[in-house]
């Protein structure tokens, strides 16, 4: 067995009969012998704890695993290839340990298995034992461990893992204090928290990780290497692009993955401390038909010039205030962080210039085999998506103190309630909280212990609508009920409210639905499974639309609207309530509705607590709204006056690549509501997917500098990404 050490320019080799041998790069270097131990050996790990990675002088620590025994040996070695101190490693009797790493004075062990252990000292020289496990789910071997760059005063908890399932994973170690009822004394105890969990596309195997620091944007780069088929891999996962790939035959051989011992930034790799100056930097040796074969280079063969996105058009976005979610057609989910530029006020629509403004994909998500139609953000914890064959995924989002990986993505629940045949598409759907058990501080601190219950009511492409409560500590669906539309399919979907204030788990949804046929229509509640039938309506060419939508069922089985709006389908809907200033006040609703007629429509709703009755109280629409279908409609700001009238400003956009201001005057009829476009802007992206109004929270608005004299920012998404503001 052989482990290398590049801090101190020596390789350490094993023998079967214990025996470890030390040998340097230096001219007149020899083979010495360091030490020896009983038994043969099986591996040897190099660990260089974080406090002597900047003095090589200070030697290093090698953890030594003896065939069959129940203990390894970690020496202390220091610069004269001597042995200083020798600490014993209690291991369990038949487990095989893969992957070691020292942080700290904590010693994490990875295993064949699967099993991931931390192991913890008594007092100094005592024995290494077993303080926590995170059992093992798979029976894949960890194959790295490596400490996570955190930012400066940052404590380093956090520690990445590769393994031969082809993912990574990111897991945070936290001390809980539990209490001793006997003797009124606390405990501390390691536990393990995953953060993020990730398969890069190149897998299915991963054997190594580390960390460069790119020199010409100055920033600390993850790095893994694998293999692909019989190629051997280097992957930018922070760039996700490809940096090296060779033909060696698979992983099936004997194989060493290091960087070019000439470079001097520091980079870690699988328990060995390693140096580079390129990100790309990449040095790799093999066996292959009994030759052994080296591979290097300095630098990529082919050079980015411009980073881009996705591969495909952006079909869906959806924004927390902070983080901007992404998908596409490649089926693709990107998390983007977004630099608010520093623009003076100004009226009209205007584009940012990407000299102000920056992107930064923070995060991919590369698990739905479909299509994605809708993703919705709660706050900045979770993130949720659906897509075709009835794909739905609730994602947890998991702040890191680290400039390398600063958020951490984990699948937290999938659903599994899916049709007999289950190729339907979930079109779109809406998440409402019902009970929170913390606030949003979307730290890993706070998943353990804080349930949070959502409503999650979707619109499937069979004209079905359902609605599950989800427990994010149960991460289960439980059915609330089910109702069915026509035999058009609905498109958009909103939540109005609950039938009870509380939003208890009993209550039920009140449900907004627009469909193919340019109706929009109305549930109170998802119980009982109720047909609804469109009312023939008047052909809705005026401004206003004068017809009058009509209860379908009497308020005792469950009041349900149905308009029409659009002439055809309704592609994009947007949707903003207002509040009363008392709980007996009726609640209005602006609904802005854009359609494959080219138009865009503006529906005033309101809702009466007293007799629970939903009213239209009146339609607008404006015809050759664009030139195309419009496919992206958001309503930035209701502007109110002292009469209880006001403004409300709605964005729209098209596949004619024009954006749009519009201006609703008096929208909720207190004098004559007209239409009035402000601007009309020309777009740089092509077959635009869909429109997002960026709405920031205060933490957000504070990090940003940012006031309500900014204006509203909206991202418009297609073949690329633009930000706009009103």
């Amino acid at each position: 067995m052989v482990a290398s050490c590049p801090e101190i320019s020596a390789a350490y080799i094993g023998t079967s009969r214990g025996e470890i041998y030390t040998l340097s790069d230096a001219a007149d270097a020899e083979l010495r012998l360091v030490a020896t131990v009983e038994g043969k050996i099986a591996d040897l790990f190099c660990l260089v704890p974080l406090s002597h990675k900047s003095d090589p002088a200070s030697g290093v620590k090698l953890m030594v695993t003896v065939l069959g025994s129940t203990t390894a040996n970690i020496l202390s070695i220091d610069g004269h290839s001597r042995v200083s101190e020798t600490v014993a490693v209690e291991l369990d009797r038949g487990s095989v340990v893969t992957a070691a790493s020292l942080i700290e004075d904590t010693l994490i062990l990875g295993f064949r298995n699967g099993l991931l252990s931390i192991l913890g000292q008594g007092e100094s020289g005592s024995p290494f034992r077993v303080s926590h496990s995170l059992p093992a789910k798979l029976a894949d071997a960890i194959t790295s461990i490596v400490s996570l760059p955190c930012r400066p005063g940052s404590i380093a908890n956090y520690f990445l893992t590769t393994c031969r399932d082809g993912k990574y994973r990111i897991y945070q170690r936290r001390a809980d204090s539990t209490a001793n009822t006997d003797t009124d004394e606390y405990a501390s105890q390691e536990s393990i928290i995953l953060l993020q969990e990730t398969a890069p596309p190149f897998g299915p195997l991963i054997e190594q990780a580390w960390f460069t620091t790119d020199t010409v944007t100055n920033t600390t780069e993850l790095m893994l290497c694998g293999f692909r088929s019989t190629n051997a891999v280097l992957w930018n996962a922070t760039q996700q692009r490809e940096v090296a790939s060779v033909d060696c035959g698979g992983a099936h051989r004997s194989f060493a993955m290091t960087l070019p011992s000439s470079h001097t930034q520091n980079a870690v790799s699988d328990s060995k401390t390693q140096q580079s100056k390129s990100s790309e930097g990449f040095r790799f040796v093999f066996n292959k038909a009994s030759e052994m074969h080296v591979f290097s280079q300095r630098r990529s063969q082919a050079q980015t010039l411009k980073p881009g996105s996705h591969g495909r058009e952006i079909r869906a976005v959806s924004s927390s205030g902070r983080y901007t979610a992404t998908a596409a057609e490649d089926t693709v989910i990107r998390i983007h962080e977004y630099t608010h530029p520093s623009l003076a006020s100004s009226k009209g629509t205007r584009r940012h210039s990407t000299s102000t403004g920056r992107f930064r994909c923070v995060g991919t998500i590369e698990k739905h085999a479909t299509g994605i139609q809708t993703l919705r953000w709660h706050k900045n914890t979770h993130l949720f998506s659906s897509g075709g064959n009835e794909e739905f995924f609730v994602w947890k989002i998991n702040k890191i103190d680290s400039d390398v990986c600063p958020l951490g993505i984990a699948c937290e629940a999938v659903f599994r309630d899916k049709s007999a045949i289950g190729d339907l598409r979930i079109m779109d759907f809406d998440v409402e909280l019902l009970s929170d058990g913390g606030q949003d501080v979307g730290r890993a601190s706070q998943e353990e212990g804080m349930p949070q219950q959502f409503c999650i009511t979707m619109a499937l492409s069979n004209s079905t609508v359902q609605s599950y409560l989800y427990s994010s500590h149960m991460r289960e669906f439980k059915l609330l009920g089910r109702r069915h539309y026509t035999g058009a399919c609905l498109m958009q979907l909103r939540h109005l409210g609950f039938s009870s204030p509380d939003t208890s788990s009993h209550s039920q949804p009140h449900i907004l639905t627009a469909s193919t046929d340019g109706h929009l229509a109305l549930f109170v509640g998802t119980q009982p499974d109720l047909g609804i039938e469109p009312v023939a309506t008047d052909d809705a060419s005026a401004v206003p639309l004068l017809e009058a939508a009509r209860p379908i069922r009497p308020a005792s089985e469950g009041i349900s609207l149905i308009t029409r709006i659009h002439q055809s389908g309704i592609k994009s809907l947007d949707m903003l309530r207002i509040d009363p200033s008392s709980t007996t006040a009726t609640t209005s609703y602006i609904i802005a509705t854009g359609g494959d007629d080219n138009a865009i429509g503006i529906t005033h709703l309101s809702f009466s607590p007293a007799t629970g009755a939903y009213t239209v109280k009146g339609k607008y629409i404006v015809r050759s709204a664009h030139a195309a279908a419009v496919t992206g409609i958001g309503i930035a700001q209701v502007e109110p006056d002292r009469e209880g009238g006001g403004d409300a400003i709605v964005v729209s956009t098209s596949n004619d690549q024009r954006v749009k201001k519009w201006r609703v005057v008096d929208w909720q009829g207190q004098g004559k509501t007209r239409i009035l476009l402000e601007s009309d802007e020309y777009s740089g992206v092509a077959d635009c997917g869909d429109l997002e109004i960026v709405r920031d929270d205060e933490e957000e608005a504070r990090r940003c500098g940012r006031d309500g004299d900014d204006g509203v920012q909206f991202l418009v998404g297609g073949v690329g990404m633009e930000v706009w503001r009103v």
